[in-house]
């Protein structure tokens, strides 16, 4: 546990950032694919749709991925209550948000699976969970790092 913790400290939100922009650019390039791809299956070819959805498999998989890292550092975050008394409103904020939102997906996930094996199909509120928690944990992160380089910017120009 060590050295999981570790690694994650020493991987500052850029690891997280860069995830986050692959699955939101993965995800703004899947969109018009998988809507054009709709009205190409609707003759009978599928390739298109077939495409834009492994597009959108990998934005879960960087999502998930994503989900994995923000959680283990909100767990190593929020042990240490006075470490993020002393960063601010803002920086503490854009955590919980992160916190609020990862818990989503990693729920919406466990739900989705549960009902699979006990129902065969999940239900639409599920798949509303997951997808809203999908597409804002990246946008989340990203505002997170945004606030983490602003200050850091701000902290490097008093000196």
């Amino acid at each position: 546990m060590g050295r999981l913790r570790l690694w994650f400290s020493s991987h500052p939100p850029h690891l997280r950032a860069l995830l986050a922009t692959t699955a939101t650019v993965l995800a703004l390039t899947a969109t018009p694919v998988v809507i054009f791809g709709m009205f190409v299956a609707l003759g009978g070819e599928t390739l298109l749709l077939e495409i834009g959805s492994a597009i959108l498999l990998g934005t879960v998989l960087f999502a998930v991925g994503l989900a994995t890292i923000v959680l283990a550092h909100v767990h190593t975050g929020f042990r240490d209550y006075n470490e993020h008394r002393s960063k601010g409103i803002v920086r503490v904020g854009t955590r919980i948000l992160e916190a609020v939102t990862v818990s989503g997906l990693v729920l919406g996930l466990f739900a989705a699976f549960l009902s699979v094996a006990l129902l065969g199909s999940v239900p639409t509120v599920v798949w509303v969970v997951l997808g809203g928690t999908t597409i804002l944990l990246p946008l989340t992160v990203i505002a997170h790092a945004t606030v983490f380089f602003g200050t850091t910017i701000l902290v490097l120009s008093e000196r």
